[in-house]
């Protein structure tokens, strides 16, 4: 009867560790994410810009 709580709580440990991996990859992704539209939404402000002033 022991091993299976054992097994249940080898099983309920592997599985928190799973979706705290998940977690923080999705994480990372979502930082990386979020700094390469910022990027890309500054350099597309700042030529922008300039095309527009040297069109008036």
């Amino acid at each position: 009867m022991w091993w299976k709580v054992l097994l249940a709580a080898l099983v309920v440990w592997l599985a928190f560790g799973l979706i705290v991996a998940v977690v923080k990859g999705l994480f990372w992704l979502l930082v990386v994410g979020l700094v390469v539209i910022g990027a890309v939404t500054a350099v597309k402000r700042f030529t922008g810009a300039a095309s527009r002033h040297e069109h008036v």
